[in-house]
């Protein structure tokens, strides 16, 4: 008696819930007609974001020094040389400039421009910025903002714009205080209370509506980009980089990347001859030096060879003697290296731990062949050593 109770409470009626269902069909086709009329208006008033991308390939700058050190590579931690890279594409020094060029420290918007009007009407607003202006437009008017400097006191602070028929004029929003008053289609300077106002704005078209116009400064401008602008490395130490910036105008961030990559090359290109200049004058202070420390190394070869004619070495003493060259020619090198890189970074600067470490682990090697040369005969000793110093001044000066 209980089974057949229970299978009949586990059976669903289907035609039961099916009249159910048209029974509440008023409430169901309400409940379809709203979730798309808010998809609609969500559609409406939403602006489409926007992508673009593009790749870096960073040469590695430390294959030399890589050379040098062989296997002694895989004691050191090695960083890509693209996270430098990352770091610099993302700095105030590229973006700083971008924003300088492109004027994009400059925003304008129209005080119409709100979530009603939006859903009203289909007046399309647009800033564009060049290098030589930032140009505000709707479907039918515009203007042209050709200088935009004002005092530090009104950075990062938005003012109201509004046209008369020859005069433009800046208020305070939250006071409604008139700021700044000056004439339209020229370029002016005037000094106020809070200092130097460079304000050029043009236009042919009688403006009535209300704008808001702001001047970030350079960190705000970085920040504002860098919201939106991603960097980050394709896979592991490939030392190609990925460049991502998203936004509401295809044009206007297409323009903006290729900016920064513009930038960014021709930073990168003035760096790059610094540095070769500087390695070139390094190796001129050098050479001298290097000659010196030769013609000494071969006189006193030469002279420990008169006093003892030859010298019997055998293939052990050999194998010691090509090792100690190579390591001490690394060493060299790597010094070299370490007093170029301490003219441009502090001992801080990663380029500079990284170099550091190189050099504590060659000469750990060094100490333990220098211990087991110590085991040989004087005279083998002496020798190796002097041959040793010819050899290793010879390839540096070489």
């Amino acid at each position: 008696m209980n089974q057949q109770n229970t299978n009949t409470e586990d059976t669903i009626d289907l035609k039961e819930l099916f009249f159910s269902l048209i029974a509440q069909w008023k409430l169901i086709a309400l409940c379809v007609i709203l979730s798309v009329v808010c998809a609609l208006l969500y559609l409406r008033v939403t602006p489409d974001t926007y992508s673009v991308d593009a790749l870096v390939q960073v040469e590695d700058s430390k294959g030399a020094s890589a050379a040098l050190l062989g296997d002694l590579s895989n004691m050191i931690e090695q960083k890509s040389p693209a996270q430098a890279e990352i770091e610099i594409l993302k700095s105030r020094l590229v973006l700083g400039s971008v924003i300088k060029d492109l004027h994009l420290n400059i925003q304008v918007s129209s005080t119409e421009n709100t979530l009603t009007h939006r859903l009203l009407s289909d007046t399309d607003y647009k800033t564009e910025y060049t290098k030589n202006s930032v140009i505000f437009k709707d479907s039918l008017k515009s203007f042209e903002i050709r200088q935009f400097e004002i005092p530090a006191y009104y950075l990062d602070r938005t003012l109201h714009l509004n046209f008369d028929k020859q005069s433009l004029r800046l208020t305070d929003p939250t006071t409604e205080e008139v700021i700044l008053t000056l004439p339209l289609n020229q370029l002016n300077q005037v000094t106020g209370p809070q200092g130097t106002w460079k304000v050029g704005i043009f236009t042919k078209d009688q403006l009535e509506a209300t704008y808001n116009i702001k001047s970030l400064s350079i960190p705000a401008a970085v920040n504002a980009i860098s919201a939106n602008y991603s960097v980050a490395e394709r896979g592991k130490l490939t030392g190609v980089l990925g460049l991502n910036y998203q936004g509401q105008d295809k044009e206007h961030i297409t323009k903006v990347l290729n900016a920064i990559l513009v930038t960014y090359s021709a930073q990168n290109i003035e760096r790059r001859s610094a540095e070769s200049a500087q390695t070139l004058k390094f190796l001129d202070e050098q050479l001298p030096d290097l000659k010196k420390q030769l013609d000494d190394a071969e006189r006193q070869f030469n002279k420990f060879r008169q006093q003892y004619n030859t010298v019997d070495v055998t293939k052990e003493s050999e194998l010691y003697l090509t090792q100690s060259i190579t390591l001490e020619t690394k060493k060299a090198e790597l010094e070299q290296k370490q007093a170029e890189m301490a003219a441009k970074y502090t001992a801080e600067h990663p380029a500079m731990r990284e170099i550091n470490g190189q050099l504590a682990a060659i000469n750990k090697q060094i100490g333990e062949l220098n211990s087991t040369l110590k085991q040989l005969p004087d005279v083998q000793r002496q020798y190796l050593q002097l041959y040793r110093e010819v050899e290793v001044k010879t390839q540096l000066y070489t």
